[in-house]
């Protein structure tokens, strides 16, 4: 393959032609690159797709955080839902690559929190109303 003649030839690359001219490499010239070959100008790369939208985040990862923290406020069974919900997040969220870790994490930690909160009061109810 022929390449037209360098306009800039007897020039050093690089900086001294604007940024277009024969490159050498491993004894090899690249063809020139800029405006008149057929190239884009240099730091351009023709057409430019978008980046693939990131991957959305879980839903149960968001239904975990919500219900361990409605668990919290009402002292009762959403607390329990929260852990569950948060547990299998963590699983689908490893496999499908989705955002919402940390709300899983947020989740299991609250709700496990709040159910181990509920669990005392309840063990302490039947110890006192056994003894009495």
């Amino acid at each position: 393959m022929t390449y037209p003649p360098d306009p800039h030839q007897g020039q050093q690359s690089g900086s001294d032609t604007g940024g277009y001219g024969y490159y050498p490499v491993g004894g090899q010239d690249y063809p020139p690159v800029g405006p008149g070959y057929g190239y884009p100008p240099m730091g351009q790369y023709g057409a430019q797709y978008p980046y693939p939208p990131p991957p959305g985040t879980n839903g149960l990862a968001i239904a975990a955080l919500i219900t361990a923290v409605a668990g919290l406020s009402l002292c009762g069974f959403p607390s329990v839902l929260g852990l569950i919900f948060g547990i299998v997040s963590l699983q689908q969220i490893k496999k499908s690559g989705e955002q919402g870790r940390g709300m899983a994490i947020a989740g299991i930690v609250v709700g496990g929190i709040a159910a181990a909160v509920i669990l005392a009061w309840l063990g302490i109810i039947i110890v006192a109303s056994a003894s009495s």
